[in-house]
Order: C-alpha cells, then sequence, then structure tokens
C-alpha cells in the first residue's frame, strides 16, 4: 500500500517514508511553504520554542535546589569542561549575549562558585575558573540534568534519536556552529 502525504496547501503526494494516515507536514512541499508557512510553522520558530520548553523542564530543579539561574548552570558547565578560561572563550561557547554571561559570572562569583583573575600574560583579559564549591554543585547537578535528559529521550525510539541527533548536527554544521572541541 503506498502512503500518501497531505501538505497544508491540500496537496497530496506519495510520502518518501511511513507517516500517520491524514498527517499535515507543513515542510513537505517546500514550494507551499515559501508562499504559505505561518509563523508558528518556521524552523526557528520551533526550536526557539522548543529550547526553552526543554530547558525550563530541565532546569526547574537546579532552579529551585540550588538557586542557579539557566545562564548560571551553563556557564558553571562551561567552566567545569572547560575551565580556566577567559571570559571571551567563555563567551564563545555561549549562545548569550556578553552582558548576559557577565551577569552569569558574577552571579556564580557571589555564590563562590566561580572566580576570576586578570591574565598575567594580558593585563585587560580575564580568567575565570569553577571553584571547589562550584565543582561540588556541579557533581550533585550533572547527574540528575543527564537522568531527566535520558527520561526525556526515552519517549523517542532509538531510530528516531538518531535521526534527530543527525537532523540536528546538520543544521549546526549548515549554520557555522559546530559544538566546541570535547575535552
Amino acid at each position: 500500500m503506498k502512503r500518501i502525504l497531505q501538505t497544508p496547501g491540500g496537496r497530496v503526494r506519495p510520502a518518501k517514508k511511513a507517516v500517520a494516515p491524514g498527517e499535515i507536514i507543513p515542510w513537505a512541499d517546500l514550494e507551499w511553504a515559501a508562499d504559505h508557512l505561518p509563523l508558528e510553522e518556521f524552523l526557528s520558530f520551533r526550536l526557539t520554542r522548543l529550547a526553552s520548553g526543554v530547558q525550563a523542564e530541565l532546569s526547574r530543579h537546579y532552579g529551585e535546589n540550588y538557586e542557579l539561574s539557566v545562564p548560571e548552570w551553563r556557564t558553571l558547565a562551561a567552566l567545569a569542561r572547560y575551565g580556566p578560561i577567559n571570559f571571551g572563550q567563555l563567551l564563545a561557547l555561549s549562545t548569550y549575549d556578553k552582558s548576559l554571561i557577565s551577569r552569569a559570572v558574577t552571579g556564580l562569583k557571589n555564590k563562590r562558585l566561580a572566580s576570576s583573575t586578570i591574565d598575567p600574560g594580558h593585563g585587560k583579559r580575564v580568567i575565570v575558573n569553577i571553584t571547589a564549591a562550584g565543582r561540588a554543585v556541579f557533581g550533585k547537578i550533572l547527574p540528575q540534568a543527564r537522568a531527566r535528559q535520558v527520561a526525556l529521550l526515552s519517549r523517542f525510539s532509538a531510530r528516531e534519536r538518531a535521526e534527530l541527533y543527525k537532523a540536528l548536527k546538520k543544521l549546526q554544521t549548515l549554520l557555522g556552529q559546530d559544538p566546541p572541541p570535547r575535552r
């Protein structure tokens, strides 16, 4: 039995892969999408909403239990993996702007989870590092954050997870946003 795909424009065409009967895939017909795609179906709109929703769900725990904002948690995680690191490099690892990273570092310093020093080899460069207390908090949060990631991803089949990972990696590559090297 040949499966068909109905686009929002009403066109019916053979589906390349199995889809649920009557399922509408707004990106299937790019000619239609070029003129009619609603804002809520834009890739950027959906990715932003998904990222915000996933982050809110996963960060609720460390926000409540450790009094960390999302930018503070991400900065702490970057420091745990890459620190000590200069502020410019920390900024490059982030998706945030300079002022938000600066506030996150200040918040972490106020909580004694991070420290900063002036680079002796470059008088204006600031080196940021995680403290022992920061590493202890990170060590408590990371297993819980991983467990929440696994719980969310477990709702997908192994094949769906692989396809999602490949699609996201391809988007990152197309946008020149390959993740930083592993350390």
